[in-house]
């Protein structure tokens, strides 16, 4: 599945908004992008709610097992890499049996610091639990197995399983690391410092959420990217030393020796596979992987862009109309990449990575299309209006319209078989599209509603305070049949 990173980035923009100005060498993020997909209409403001259990719940953490894991993002395969989650993926994981994330508020602790809650949703009881068997527990002190302290566990950890655990990636997000450097700027007076000096840490538990320990920490001066990938033995990760720049128009954030490392989980010992530097003033983003490489994404401007040409909105559009996507594969036991494919940014585009396959559209075009990313051949996937590339379920592309104001309506895509279904499927209280959140063999995790209410601020908003998820078979999401098994909350739900 694809996930799109609605609520973090709300949060990063709203700090870094007034002061500071990011830019990543000379290539926006996939997100900042103009080929990017387009989210919901807005970022609904959310506000705090007690975190009291609400009641026993017949649910036993004893049974969690990290051995049937599975999902993550798109372009996952049985025997060779699987893709996790790209750099702005949310703060989730599932298994076959239940749905892992971390929740969004900081609530105060019993010490008087802040943190967050680690959060279960198990699918045969349809209930959300916070991950804690402790009796009577209050979930507000540190060792509480649901508490996640935000001094050790920042909003951009990711969590994820595999084999017999699950882990916790503690990183910290380029845009913080720019705005804390902007804060230690502004009241010292001193230049703007390179990083954030909290190293990138490995946590590692049961899947019950007891015994968590440190098993690793990167050196010192590593931003540590949220794009991650596994395979058979261990985790890779995307490094980078970040450093920063001042200019007539404001301060930016850049990066330098951007590497793909890999840790092996058994032996915790680490080592740097390739650098992502390939001379080719490109900047590349993995944005997914086959069985035996990494997918690459980059936009190729003809040349590098200054800072100014990056950050002047009348200027980078003309920039990037005229620009290139370009996808390539990245071999990682050579280090070699090989392009495959590119296409002119001339018109919006929208892609996916799945089953080995990249998928793209452009905008209006009324075709999706496949590249076969070891061969290059191309072929007509499907044939529609709605070609907007969402997100993807198991051998299904979920599209919608390119004017989603209008139509929140998915339309599914048998890449297979070539086969379409509309569903008229949208939130029950909002009308916007549904949020696809997990999936097994049989059933889709699905965010159906919402409880929400006219925004205080008078702007036409809503503030949601809870979101409201529910089971339902693939054959009924796809013939838009209302049947949800709704999940009996504990938390807020993000």
């Amino acid at each position: 599945m694809k996930n799109t990173s609605r609520k973090t980035a709300a949060t990063v923009l709203t700090l870094i908004g007034i002061a500071v100005f990011t830019c990543c060498a000379c290539s926006k993020s996939d997100d900042d992008s103009p080929s990017s997909s387009v989210n919901q209409g807005f970022n609904p403001q959310a506000d705090f709610t007690s975190n009291e259990d609400p009641g026993p719940l017949n649910t036993s953490l004893g049974n969690l097992s990290g051995k049937t894991a599975s999902g993550g993002e798109t372009g996952s395969t049985a025997s060779g890499l699987r893709f996790l989650c790209t750099d702005d993926g949310e703060i989730e994981y599932f298994s076959e049996d239940g749905y892992y994330y971390i929740s969004h508020d900081s609530i105060k602790l019993s010490d008087s610091n802040y943190g967050s809650h680690l959060m279960y949703m198990d699918y045969a009881s349809c209930q959300e639990v916070y991950l804690c068997s402790a009796p009577g527990c209050s979930h507000d002190t540190p060792d509480c197995t649901a508490v996640l302290p935000n001094k050790d566990f920042p909003f951009s950890t990711k969590l994820f399983l595999f084999q017999d655990h699950l882990y916790a990636l503690c990183l910290q997000a380029d845009a913080v690391v720019s705005f804390s450097a902007a804060n230690e700027s502004e009241e010292t007076g001193s230049s703007l410092s390179t990083a954030d000096d909290r190293q990138g840490t490995l946590y590692r538990m049961n899947p019950d959420g007891t015994g968590r320990q440190k098993v690793y920490e990167f050196a010192p001066g590593l931003t540590i990217e949220g794009t991650m990938a596994i395979d058979h033995s261990g985790l890779y990760v995307i490094t980078k030393r970040l450093s920063s720049e001042k200019s007539n128009t404001g301060s930016y954030s850049s990066f330098s020796e951007k590497n793909l490392m890999y840790l092996n989980l058994s032996s915790l010992e680490a080592k740097t596979i390739c650098s992502l530097d390939f001379g080719d003033d490109i900047s590349w983003h993995v944005t997914g992987c086959t069985q035996d490489a990494f997918l690459l994404r980059g936009t190729d401007y003809g040349r590098r862009l200054t800072a100014e040409e990056y950050n002047d909105d009348d200027q980078f559009k003309d920039y990037f109309q005229n620009s290139h996507e370009v996808f390539a594969l990245l071999d990682p036991s050579t280090g070699s990449l090989r392009e495959f494919y590119r296409i002119s940014n001339a018109r919006i585009l929208s892609t996916a990575v799945m089953n080995d396959t990249l998928y793209i559209s452009i905008e209006n075009g009324g075709e999706i299309m496949g590249v076969n990313p070891a061969t290059g051949e191309q072929w007509t996937v499907a044939s529609l209006p709605q070609t907007n590339i969402w997100d993807t379920l198991e051998d299904v592309l979920c599209c919608c319209s390119w004017n989603a104001g209008q139509d929140h309506t998915f339309y599914f895509v048998n890449v297979k078989t070539g086969e379409t279904f509309h569903s008229g499927l949208v939130n029950k209280s909002l009308g916007w599209h549904l949020e696809f959140k997990a999936e097994t063999g049989r059933d889709v995790l699905v965010i159906y509603d919402y409880e929400a209410a006219p925004s205080a601020m008078n702007d036409g908003g809503y503030e949601i305070t809870r979101e409201i998820y529910g089971l339902i078979s693939k054959e009924d999401l796809l013939a838009g049949k209302d049947n949800y098994r709704r999940i009996q909350m504990s938390g807020r739900g993000f």
